[in-house]
């Protein structure tokens, strides 16, 4: 009888149920870029037979990434990026990051390497087309490796031990390694007021175990590279760079110097150098955004999104830069480039840059580019 009324009570009191385990987080988003560029000049011509390929006008889709980023555990994430411009798919990530408290990180696997103020950050943080020709031309790139990362109110730590991964650029397969770090000290940071004074070093070193190449294009994607080393060969190389940043109110500036240093018979201690200042500012009154977290730009977010119809006006920002890049010691000669740039952000998803910049190769004329990019992000 006792078994029988028990079989009751529980039949009038069904047992609770276990709650659903909670589903990772997750995160997709990604990036498409639309390029238009026109060159000119009297020596386009002329410039084009130098470098070995024709300077002409055309029009691509620069980026089309696609990124997964989820919750795996409570203190691991993971981040899948591939990119899909230039009929390939690449992975531009692949990794775990480890955070124990807010304020530091360890990330395992395949990433951007912490070097230089501009590469460091998003394309989606540029406010010119691409990244200053020296960066563009002598940073570590992604590698895949182990990344340690600690910031707080004053200063952005990224120290890391990578092994090489071959690059898209003809380079033959090098299987070296090598190690990259970036300190930044923010002496001045007031956000709610756009105020920021930014200090930063970055050295790195590597082991090729094979042959290396820097080269540059002249701040556009559709044109060649300007200056070639073509492949060398270096038992090691020592990369370092200065920074300064700022920003006050609406105006904002920054400049670099950088070098890298190449060892072995066939270099016999080449130094590869090179420079940029720029400065802008916002016609609309916006500061211009930073991560501490990273040291970096960031997304620049409109006071009011841009309406068709007299509505908000979005962000306008009139932009200036000089950079240079001398790969001489390395057989490739020198590069400067002028630009002059003006953009367009509709929203914070939603930008139009147009730039126009003069190419200074060593003893020639100055080429002429103008280049638009139509970019979103979702």
């Amino acid at each position: 009888m006792a078994p029988l009324c028990l079989a009751l009570l529980l039949a009038q009191e069904p047992l609770p149920l276990a709650a659903p385990a909670p589903m990772p987080e997750l995160e997709i988003f990604g990036r498409v870029m639309f390029d238009a560029a026109f060159v000119g000049g009297p020596v386009a011509d002329e410039v084009g037979a130098a470098v070995g390929e024709e300077l002409m006008d055309g029009a691509e889709i620069r980026r089309a990434r696609l990124d997964v980023r989820g919750q795996l555990a409570p203190d691991l994430r993971g981040w899948l990026g591939l990119e899909f411009a230039g009929g390939q798919t690449r992975f531009r990530e692949a990794s775990l990051g480890w955070a124990r408290v807010p304020s530091e990180e360890w990330k395992l696997g395949y990433f951007k390497q912490p070097f230089f103020l501009d590469l460091y950050g998003s394309s989606n943080d540029f406010n010119f087309l691409e990244a200053p020709v020296a960066e563009d031309a002598l940073a570590p790139g992604r590698q895949g490796g182990l990344l340690f990362s600690n910031w707080s109110e004053r200063h952005s730590l990224g120290a890391s031990i990578y092994r090489k991964v071959p690059e898209t650029t003809g380079v033959s397969v090098n299987e070296g390694y090598g190690g990259a770090s970036r300190a930044v000290w923010r002496p001045l940071f007031r956000p709610e007021k756009g105020r920021l004074l930014h200090l930063a070093g970055s050295l790195g070193w590597e082991n090729p175990d094979g042959p290396v190449r820097f080269a540059a294009r002249p701040e556009q994607h559709l044109l060649p590279f300007f200056v070639d080393t073509g492949e060398l060969q270096a038992d090691s190389v020592l990369r370092y760079g200065l920074e300064l940043a700022g920003t006050w109110g609406r105006w904002h500036t920054s400049a670099e110097w950088m070098g890298a240093e190449l060892e072995g018979a066939a270099v016999e201690g080449a130094t590869l150098r090179g420079w940029n200042v720029a400065g802008g500012c916002f016609l609309t009154g916006e500061p211009r955004p930073y991560d501490r977290k990273k040291g970096v730009w960031s997304r620049v977010v409109p006071r009011q999104d841009y309406q068709p119809g007299g509505g908000g006006r979005g962000a306008w920002e009139a932009v200036a830069r000089l950079s240079a890049l001398d790969l001489g010691e390395a057989g490739a000669g020198e590069i400067e480039i002028q630009s002059l740039g003006l953009n367009w952000y509709w929203t914070e998803h939603v930008r139009v840059l147009l730039t126009l910049n003069r190419s200074l190769l060593d003893d020639y004329d100055a080429v002429h580019g103008a280049a638009l990019r139509v970019g979103f992000d979702f």
